[in-house]
């Protein structure tokens, strides 16, 4: 039985965010981590925010991604939020974006780095899975739905 926990073990879950851009997205996600985590994770998503350098790396399917190496960052760190409209990313593909996923990983990971950015956002680009996930309103749902080896995951 396959087991994708490990990707997709994200350290914060937001729940149907009320934004209308990228920038508000942006600020709530750095406000949620400040005060949820704090720390080097918190130190560095004020930044991010501060300079507007969190950028989506990969965009396309209603899912944005962005991904950041962190100095003094212990752990990978992860969050996944859903938002409550489609916002608009400017994505290659022009759909607008209901799914965006941030990859924070510690400036050593090198190549693991990529290898959790590319499966996460293999993953989360599943039609099925984003609706899935978008249709359920808490993050302990979101969690079950990502963690199922018995659900759509075995068929990805």
């Amino acid at each position: 039985m396959l087991s994708y926990s490990k990707d997709l073990d994200f350290d914060l879950i937001v729940p149907d965010l009320r934004a209308v851009n990228r920038e508000q997205i942006y600020r709530h996600c750095a406000q949620e981590v400040v005060k949820s985590f704090g720390g080097v994770v918190g130190s560095a998503f004020k930044r991010l925010v501060a300079e507007r350098r969190l950028a989506p790396a990969s965009v396309g399917g209603g899912l944005a991604v962005s991904d950041l190496k962190v100095r003094g960052l212990g752990a990978p760190f992860m969050v996944l939020v859903t938002l409550d409209r489609d916002v608009d990313f400017n994505a290659p593909d022009g759909m607008a974006v209901n799914l965006y996923c941030i990859v924070l990983s510690p400036e050593s990971d090198g190549a693991c780095h990529l290898r959790r950015l590319s499966r996460v956002s293999r993953f989360l680009r599943d039609q099925s899975l984003q609706k899935k996930v978008c249709e359920v309103h808490s993050a302990g749902a979101i969690r079950a739905l990502l963690s199922d080896p018995d659900g759509w995951m075995l068929a990805a």
